[in-house]
């Protein structure tokens, strides 16, 4: 815990340091700003989960919306993996906690203010100290120490920066709750605070490579968002299906029958980012289902799946 604190720590010196927020989000680093909601459309493309089994998932943290919607959607068990330990902290510390204490209007309020910069730094130091009794121990120790770190530098500065907002990224934004499946409606958002507490979540600081050599049980289902745009860190840049098909066979084998992999969302034309890997190369080798996806722009992302018909 307190090496994450301190990298915390450090990245939040150097912006209060600068005097500016950071809008760059290096996703190499084991510690840098992470995501306070996800950029995706969650609600459109866990609707392919309706007739699932819905005993074991497996996705990726990040903001924590699809391990969240993934809960709201049945499942009893989550592990989730990041190569940013800072995200374990924000979501199962922070944003649990929020949930917890939070009726449904009072969240959405929080998310607001945040993205407005609108809190001072006394409101905002008292409303992350009331929800320490929210949070487990570590994520209490945490905060409590970063949240106490953040008041003494700034305490004498006539601006100030907003401690969400230099841990992360997209947060001067408001979330589309539409695209979030417990922040649709009130009810929603009800049944997962109702439930959270009985959800068996897990978490692995590891990179999405080695998801399959970290992971051991079977799933149902595995979401990896959009991580394989990052894989030139391991296969370079220009990479091919050759590199791609060993990675996805690995997962498919840690799939129960009929599971479902949600490879890839898609922002952009091109598949994944510095790759030779074209659509066709995938029809090809896997039986991909190519969906699309109404984002914020009233435009299209794409989503990629396979189901594991073995």
């Amino acid at each position: 815990m307190y090496e994450v604190l301190k990298s915390a720590q450090n990245l939040i010196l150097k912006q209060i340091t600068h005097g500016y927020l950071y809008a760059v989000l290096d996703y190499h680093e084991l510690y840098s700003k992470t995501y306070l909601y996800s950029n995706e459309n969650v609600t459109s493309y866990l609707k392919y989960l309706k007739f699932f089994e819905k005993n074991r998932a497996l996705t990726v943290l990040g903001s924590g919306d699809q391990a969240f919607s993934l809960a709201l959607k049945g499942f009893q068990k989550i592990d989730t993996f990041d190569i940013n330990k800072l995200s374990e902290y924000l979501v199962f510390g922070l944003k649990k906690a929020l949930i917890l204490k939070y009726d449904y209007s009072k969240y959405l309020k929080f998310l607001n203010l945040v993205s407005k910069n609108a809190l001072s730094l006394l409101e905002l130091t008292d409303i992350l100290n009331n929800l320490l009794p929210f949070m487990d121990e570590e994520y209490r120790l945490f905060w409590q120490e970063l949240t106490l770190y953040n008041k003494l530098l700034q305490q004498n500065k006539i601006e100030h920066l907003n401690l969400i907002q230099m841990l992360t990224i997209d947060s001067q934004k408001f979330v589309n709750k539409q695209n979030i499946p417990y922040l649709k409606s009130e009810r929603k958002y009800e049944v997962l605070r109702n439930k959270l507490n009985e959800i068996e979540f897990t978490f692995q600081n590891t990179p999405g490579i080695l998801v399959p050599d970290t992971f051991k049980s079977k799933y149902n289902v595995i979401i990896l968002s959009n991580i394989l745009d990052y894989f030139t860190s391991c296969w370079g840049t220009s990479w091919t299906i050759k590199d791609l098909q060993p990675y996805i066979n690995n997962l498919l084998e840690m799939l129960e029958k009929n599971g479902l992999l949600f490879l890839h969302y898609q922002f952009r034309e091109d598949l994944f980012r510095d790759s030779y890997v074209t659509l066709n190369d995938l029809k090809e080798v896997f039986k991909i289902d190519y969906k699309k996806v109404l984002n914020d722009y009233d435009d299209y992302d794409h989503l990629l799946l396979i189901r594991n018909k073995k």
